[in-house]
């Protein structure tokens, strides 16, 4: 931790109950004064604030937040990905992430500073909701360039959203489930990968197995951590067992390991030994199953630092006794065949760009082997895939 120092834009239907404010008021409603609070916020010199900086694919993110929970919830997802504040300054795509808060609590505004363009309400909304409008609507604000987002029946929006900037009715957002307690975190999260057009973000795993780097994708529950780190404890690189970061032309793998969640169930024994030896213990979290949070550098030896050239795709399918294999060749013509096999492919995703990303998944497959795998013990699915990338 670093130390403390001191210091989609849609049109919409008329604003409905959010238009009809009495004529004569004290003092307009706060989201029509959004501009004037987000500079007042910002204008303030906070008593501390927490920041850090974390490489995420070929893009920095950079915290300054003035909220320490916010900091450390970052840096609990990605401390294997934190560097030097002043390491490779300049050199790639960053995007600075500002977090404010009003004293007394009732709002947090956050700054998004970044290289490249952001459409700031195209990434609140995805994360809010996977469909667009189910639970929330998007409207333009009365005032210019401000949009406001919030829950459907509710007379006042969650937050105002312009170019850049979001300023979010904190109280309200920690009592609404479309957010999640992650909001801030991964909202910072989006921007950076956001910034990144030429790396597609999978919801996968990735090793780099003898030089080769290998991708292991499938739903949630498929089996991608558990075989990633099966593979890591044999000495294998272990680039990341959840999200992929692949560059689309040189077709290349890179690093971008997040804090492992290992839950109960099926493990290889030399996964057990090291977490065993470790004294990693399984932790119960509010709306959560067991799971042990522990760095991989903590269980492996192995830490790939450098890019690994993309040599084979698993596609994770059903369980069984044994493990097997099926070589495919994936197309759009196969969507269908694959939707259970889905790729989350960046936090913040719309529809519409989840299909154009798809696309360009479909296309880097195409290029490599890729393998229909169902899933058998642990030790005997890591063997299948060691031989099988060997024999490329």
């Amino acid at each position: 931790m670093p130390p403390e120092r001191t210091s989609r834009a849609r049109p919409g239907p008329a604003l409905g109950p959010l238009a009809h404010q009495p004529a004569e008021t004290s003092s307009p409603p706060w989201w029509l004064q959004a501009p004037e609070i987000f500079e007042r916020i910002h204008r303030r010199r906070p008593g501390s604030t927490w920041g850090g900086a974390y490489r995420l694919g070929d893009a920095r993110l950079e915290i300054d937040s003035d909220d320490r929970a916010v900091a450390e919830d970052i840096r609990e997802m990605f401390a294997e990905c934190a560097v030097e504040e002043s390491s490779d300054a300049g050199r790639m795509p960053r995007v600075r992430c500002t977090l404010r808060s009003q004293p007394d609590g009732e709002f947090a505004a956050v700054d998004l500073a970044a290289d490249e363009p952001l459409d700031t309400l195209d990434m609140v909304g995805g994360l809010l909701e996977p469909r667009p409008l189910a639970r929330c609507f998007v409207r333009p604000s009365p005032l210019a360039g401000w949009h406001l987002v919030g829950r459907k029946g509710a007379s006042e929006p969650l937050m105002a959203v312009a170019p850049r900037r979001v300023l979010v009715r904190a109280a309200d957002l920690a009592r609404a489930p479309e957010a999640g307690p992650g909001f801030f975190r991964d909202l910072a999260a989006a921007a950076v990968l956001r910034v990144q057009s030429g790396v597609l973000f999978l919801h996968a795993a990735s090793v780099c197995v003898a030089g080769a780097g290998v991708v292991l994708t499938g739903r949630g529950g498929s089996g991608k951590t558990t075989l990633a780190l099966a593979l890591a404890s044999r000495g294998h690189g272990l680039l990341g067992d959840d999200l992929a970061a692949l560059r689309q032309q040189s077709l290349e793998l890179l690093p971008l390991r997040r804090t492992l969640h290992i839950r109960r169930g099926p493990r290889a024994a030399l996964v057990e030994k090291a977490l065993r030896e470790r004294w990693v213990e399984m932790e119960a979290r509010p709306a959560s199953t067991p799971r042990a949070l522990v760095q991989a550098r903590e269980l492996f030896s192995a830490d790939p630092a450098a890019p690994s050239p993309l040599r084979a795709a698993f596609f994770l399918g059903a369980f069984r006794k044994r493990p097997a294999l099926t070589r495919f060749a994936p197309s759009l013509a196969q969507l269908e065949a694959l939707r259970h096999l889905p790729v989350r492919l960046q936090w913040g995703i719309t529809p519409a760009r989840r299909l154009l990303r798809f696309a360009q998944a479909a296309r880097c497959f195409a290029r490599v082997p890729c393998f229909q795998l169902d899933v058998g013990r642990p030790e005997e699915t890591a063997d299948l895939i060691e031989r099988t990338v060997e024999e490329l």
